[in-house]
């Protein structure tokens, strides 16, 4: 993940030192089980994590834990891929896949 953050992948500025989750997501995911209360924690984290990425030179939102889903994640004025990978080489050819099919 410190290779994709080096090349403007943004997950957060307030990171947990052993997993690099984002504190923020994982507070937000041991106060709640409710399905709605982490779409909204989720959604409002987004909308933090988009504000902060504007002064990164082509940064994009990541958000990366082990509970998030994409269904978590599917808002009417958010555009979420999800990009399942081993390494960061892999991730940054999966989104430039999408990224390429969405121009055909």
């Amino acid at each position: 993940m410190e290779v994709l953050r080096e090349e403007g992948w943004h997950f957060g500025h307030w990171r947990d030192n052993v997993t690099g989750y984002d504190n923020g997501v994982r507070q937000l995911f041991s106060s709640t089980q409710d399905k709605a209360s982490r779409m909204a924690g989720l959604r409002d984290i987004v909308h933090i994590l988009n504000e902060e990425v504007r002064q990164i030179p082509n940064g994009i939102v990541t958000l990366w834990h082990s509970e998030i889903t994409l269904n978590m994640l599917r808002f009417k004025d958010l555009r979420v891929v999800e990009i399942v990978a081993s390494s960061a080489n892999e991730a940054k050819a999966k989104l430039n896949k999408i990224l390429n099919n969405e121009k055909k």
